[in-house]
């Protein structure tokens, strides 16, 4: 899947989107933190990424500072210090975020051991942060087979694994006979299904729906 904001200005090509290995995992670890973190003081998301790679995101609109007032109370205080400007950053779409999220993670599983990586997978819930597994299946092949294995011991994975499956074919048409092939025997939805396998499944059924438009 490509990167697309569909607004002037912003980036759609991933092609233009800065590598650095200390943003990737910087926002891995964010993602899939016990507390997802998706906003960042400036001066420390600045001090860990470092200044190049730090203004090359503000400068092609993938990172953006907003500034906010912050009430600081404390019994004895100066009515002047009540109040503090600070900045943070936050992405523009939390997309890009799981973009980066995804080079780490196919850099990772696509050379360290078996057991390591399983705990690094465990650590992404596949509802919520499903582009860092589908963005990384398509980045590394390597990675893509260590990934599709293990989704599809997960329950409900074996749809999922598919649309990660997809990231590493090349052409549309491709993508299409897949699919086809998938629903030959039909789809269904049940209230039972986990919701992975219920978004998988409505993921799929759209991809069929899309290619194959209702002629008038």
């Amino acid at each position: 899947m490509r990167i697309k904001t569909g607004h002037a200005g912003k980036p759609n090509d991933p092609g233009i989107i800065p590598d650095y290995s200390k943003l990737n995992k910087l926002l891995f670890d964010a993602l899939t933190g016990k507390n997802q973190q998706i906003v960042w003081q400036k001066d420390m998301f600045k001090n860990n990424v470092g200044d190049k790679c730090y203004h090359e995101l503000i400068t092609i609109g993938i990172l953006i500072e907003d500034d906010i007032l912050k009430v600081n109370y404390k019994p004895g205080m100066a009515a002047v210090s009540v109040i503090q400007r600070t900045t943070v950053v936050r992405f523009y779409h939390k997309l890009f975020a799981e973009w980066y999220a995804a080079n780490y993670l196919s850099k990772c599983a696509g050379s360290w051991f078996p057991l390591w990586l399983r705990n690094k997978f465990k650590k992404i819930n596949p509802v919520d942060l499903q582009f860092v597994f589908r963005f990384a299946c398509g980045l590394n092949k390597e990675a893509s087979s260590r990934i599709i294995k293990y989704l599809k011991g997960m329950e409900g994975g074996q749809s999922f694994a598919s649309l990660c499956f997809f990231e590493q074919v090349g052409e549309a048409d491709d993508v299409v006979a897949i699919v086809e092939k998938l629903l030959t025997r039909g789809a269904t939805i049940r209230s039972t299904d986990s919701k992975l396998l219920q978004r998988s499944t409505i993921q799929i059924l759209d991809i069929a729906v899309k290619s194959n438009p209702v002629q008038n």
